[in-house]
């Protein structure tokens, strides 16, 4: 059991006193850490994942869905199962981590892919083996009742009254009226802080609002309770409100970490990926339903950011500030800062407050440039979520308060330091915004198309860099209902750096992924046509690998033209066409079961990907 999952941790009045003591602390590590890694190199691409999922119960004879809040005992099972298994080498085994809803786990392989042909041939293997070995540790039950762990970005009716099973009440067969917050949150002393923090910091709980997908019957004057199931009154008519993570960080993610050359190669991995963010989170769009309403968001991007928003009313520009506090333009889970890279500062045109105090004392230090500091000491503006009891005074060599102020910054990109202890460990680039798909062939698509653009980008020096104010604005119009089709972004028209002018054109996310012309009329030449140029650099198209690659590239590319539909939109009209429907946005218990029931039967193979046809339903 790791450190994060036992312990005492400081309430929040203790932690507000401590708060400046662990920002000084930390900011000593990171001054003495930097010298030491700076310098590390890794001579091989090595890269792996971080695939969310939830665990499911389906009541056959009711015909209703159930999130069962047992993450923790479930991870028992799997861990003593890879304690006791040797024979997983060819699909490199796995690890596996509890995430804050307690319905929710994240599984990576247990080593990094990488070597020849970066490891591709191993990927959709090694999820497939993840999602079975999870799965096989799960209770049968006793033909009506069966657990199964589903790939999943959201849960159509998590936190309604009557769809969650809270691992105390467990082993039972059906729902549990009475829950509570804590219900859904993972016993363990870090998630329960993260909950109870974000509120007390804000001094508020942060109140966010999902717009409801309004269909020709809705009221938006109206809305179902998810507590008691009855109707209300609707605090804001036609949106969605809550009050706290617990409510809708049921939303699951599949995310990629790259091991960098070295740092300066992830300050431009960095700086590259981050445009290309709002691309990808409407591409992988797969959360269209919130507490039991179809909603006009398709991504988890914007939930998330607003449910763990701890800044203060004054933070927030809504109040005046007091002494030493700063107007933080965004929620800890949010867009990028800034780019970090010196030659890419001046498209920083966002104003991002950080620790002047901090950036003094990283600009005194051996070997960071002015870029490099800026980035550090905007970190340092949030305070960290949780403290450790035990942890609170350190040695001068130990890091964890530095790693517990990076980690309580959940950016769309983020800059990973190498750990001093692991000499194997380089700088790493962390790309966040994607949601999770619903097949092991989806998943591995969007991993390996993530890993040759980043190839692509440093081979054929290619340059997505533009002004963050324009990137702020496409991770606005990233979530929105069918952004693959409906929404245009803006995009660099010429993509190297020698390019005479750096002109921004708006691009559908088509135009962005195979080519074509802008809606200015400029040419561009799309992305996947450009990997495809990287790709006949290389010598890796023996053995198979070229066909394999076409086949993920194609879903890429279907998708982002429409001819495929992203799952978000699978999801949204298959309620729509539901004999249960009522036009009235709500997904009732009935929906819920049977598009749990048909997403099990894709996953495990019983029916075929209908949702990746070219012929719509």
């Amino acid at each position: 059991m790791d450190k994060y999952h036992q312990g005492t941790i400081l309430t929040w009045e203790e932690m507000q006193k401590q708060s400046p003591y662990v920002k000084e602390q930390a900011i000593k590590q990171f001054v003495r850490l930097f010298p030491l890694v700076k310098d590390r190199t890794c001579s091989t691409l090595t890269w792996g994942d971080e695939t969310e999922y939830m665990l499911i119960r389906l009541n056959h004879e009711e015909q209703n869905a159930y999130i069962t809040c047992n993450s923790q005992s479930v991870l028992s099972d799997v861990n003593r199962l890879n304690q006791n298994d040797t024979g997983c080498s060819d699909q490199m085994g796995s690890a596996w981590t509890l995430e804050l809803p307690a319905c929710m786990v994240e599984s990576s392989p247990s080593q990094p892919f990488g070597g020849r042909a970066f490891g591709f041939e191993l990927v959709q293997k090694n999820i497939k083996f993840r999602r079975e070995q999870i799965n096989s540790v799960l209770s049968q039950g006793s033909g009506d009742v069966e657990d199964v762990c589903l790939a999943l970005a959201c849960f159509p009716r998590y936190w309604c009254h009557d769809s969650a099973i809270p691992s105390k009440h467990l082993p039972a067969p059906t729902r549990v009226d009475s829950l509570d917050a804590w219900d859904f949150i993972t016993p363990i002393p870090r998630c329960r802080a993260i909950e109870e923090n974000t509120v007390k910091r804000s001094g508020q709980s942060p109140s966010g609002y999902i717009p409801i997908f309004v269909d020709t019957s809705t009221d938006p004057s109206i809305l179902v309770s998810p507590i008691t199931g009855l109707k209300i009154t609707a605090d804001k008519p036609g949106y969605i409100q809550f009050t706290g993570p617990s409510q809708v960080a049921g939303v699951a993610a599949l995310q990629i970490t790259l091991q960098c050359s070295n740092l300066n190669e992830a300050r431009i991995l960095h700086d590259q990926l981050v445009p290309i963010c709002p691309i990808m989170m409407a591409l992988s769009a797969s959360a269209p339903i919130c507490q039991g309403y179809l909603t006009d968001w398709d991504s988890r991007w914007n939930i998330l950011s607003a449910c763990f928003d701890y800044r203060t009313s004054a933070e927030r520009g809504n109040e005046k500030l007091p002494n030493d506090s700063f107007s933080i333009p965004r929620s800890p889970f949010g867009s990028a800062n800034g780019y970090i890279s010196q030659h890419n500062a001046i498209y920083n045109d966002v104003y991002f407050p950080f620790e002047n105090e901090i950036f003094k004392q990283l600009m005194e230090a051996n070997g960071i440039d002015t870029c490099l500091a800026r980035h550090i000491a905007r970190l340092f503006v949030r305070d960290p979520f949780h403290i450790f009891q035990g942890n609170l005074h350190q040695s001068e060599n130990d890091t964890d308060h530095l790693y517990n102020m990076l980690t309580s910054n959940w950016q769309s990109v983020k800059l990973r330091l190498p750990r001093e202890d692991d000499d194997e460990a380089g700088w790493r680039v962390e790309f966040r915004p994607m949601g999770v798909q619903l097949t092991d062939f989806e998943n591995a698509a969007y991993l390996i198309f993530m890993v040759l653009l980043t190839r692509a980008i440093l081979s054929l020096e290619l340059d997505f860099v533009m002004p963050i104010s324009k990137v702020d604005s496409n991770m606005d119009k990233a979530p929105r209902r069918d952004a693959v089709q409906q929404q245009t972004f803006a995009f660099r028209a010429e993509p190297h750096p020698d390019a005479e002018e750096r002109t921004l054109s708006e691009m559908s996310i088509d135009v962005i992924i195979n080519g074509g012309n802008t809606a200015e009329g400029l040419a561009f030449p799309g992305l996947i046509p450009m990997i495809r140029r990287y790709l006949a650099t290389i010598q890796e198209h023996e053995d198979g690998f070229k066909p394999m690659i076409e086949g993920y590239l194609n879903l890429i590319s279907d998708r982002a033209a429409g001819r495929v539909k992203t799952t978000a939109k699978w999801f949204r009209d298959y309620v729509l066409k539901h004999p249960e429907y009522k036009q009235d946005s709500i997904v009732t218990g009935k929906i819920c079961y049977d598009l749990m029931k048909l997403c099990r039967d894709i996953q495990q193979e019983r029916v075929g990907p209908r949702h990746l046809s070219r012929e719509f339903e």
